[in-house]
């Protein structure tokens, strides 16, 4: 996760996909620092939409496994 906060100091992606589950860690810190330099993204998860907080409602979420037409249409449709 640190990995991806780093990276994001570098570079402006087009957008991101984000596993919630990063092992021992969640990848919320991530989703805000997308959220805050306006950058789209979507979760990628088995989870349900509970365990995700509130302050992600606007994010998409789509469910594993994922076919790339539903990932494009989620983050650029």
């Amino acid at each position: 996760m640190e990995a991806a906060l780093d990276a994001l100091e570098q570079t402006a992606p087009d957008g991101a996909i984000l596993d919630i589950n990063l092992g021992a860690k969640k990848a919320f810190s991530v989703a805000d620092a997308l959220l805050a330099r306006g950058i789209p993204s979507i979760f990628a998860t088995g989870y349900d939409a509970h365990v995700i907080s509130s302050r992600f409602v606007h994010v998409k979420r789509c469910e594993k496994p994922m076919a790339s037409e539903p990932i494009a249409a989620a983050l650029f449709g």
